[in-house]
C-alpha cells in the first residue's frame, strides 16, 4: 500500500467531509497501478524487457476465464519461473508478493489491468479479491493458468 496515496485520500476526505471509496469503481486503479506496479511493469503496463513482462496484451487477458482473479492472485502470492512473452524470454522471473495492498485497492488494480490493458469487461470487487486470498493458488497453478503465447 502506498502510504502517501492513502494519506492524501484520507486528508482529502476529511477536508471535504466525504467518505473513503467503497468499491473498486470508486478507487482509481490507474493511480494505484502506477504507484505499486509501474516501477517494474512501467506506466501503461508496457513492461521492461527481460525484467518484467508487458501487461498491455489484450489477447492474453481475453484468453483467461477470470483475469481479475489471476491478477489478484499474482499480486498476493507473487510469481516466479521462466516464461516467454511476445517473443521475449523472462528467465528466473521473480515478482514478489505485495502484501500491503488492501482488497478494495487490489480490486481496482485488477479491474484496471483487465479492462484498460486487457480490453475485457472483467471487474473485481473487494469480495472477489478476499475469495482469491482465501483460496490462493500456488505458483505452479498460476503458471499453468497462463494462456499459451
Amino acid at each position: 500500500m502506498n502510504l502517501n496515496y492513502l494519506a492524501a485520500r484520507i486528508a482529502g476526505c476529511l477536508i471535504l467531509g466525504a467518505s473513503l471509496p467503497a468499491n473498486a469503481q470508486e478507487i482509481d486503479g490507474t493511480t494505484l497501478f502506477n504507484d505499486n506496479c509501474a516501477v517494474c511493469h512501467a506506466e501503461g503496463g508496457l513492461g521492461n524487457p527481460g525484467f518484467a513482462p508487458p501487461l498491455n496484451r489484450p489477447a492474453f487477458w481475453q484468453a483467461m476465464d477470470a483475469p481479475t482473479d489471476y491478477v489478484a492472485a499474482v499480486v498476493i502470492a507473487g510469481l516466479h519461473g521462466t516464461m516467454t512473452v511476445d517473443g521475449q524470454m523472462y528467465a528466473g522471473l521473480r515478482m514478489p508478493p505485495l502484501p500491503g495492498i488492501e482488497d478494495a485497492e487490489l480490486a481496482a488494480i485488477a479491474t484496471y489491468v483487465a479492462r484498460d490493458l486487457g480490453d475485457t469487461e472483467a471487474s473485481a470487487t473487494a469480495e472477489s479479491v478476499a475469495t482469491v486470498r482465501a483460496n490462493l493458488p500456488d505458483n505452479a497453478a498460476l503458471m499453468a493458468a497462463r494462456p499459451t503465447e
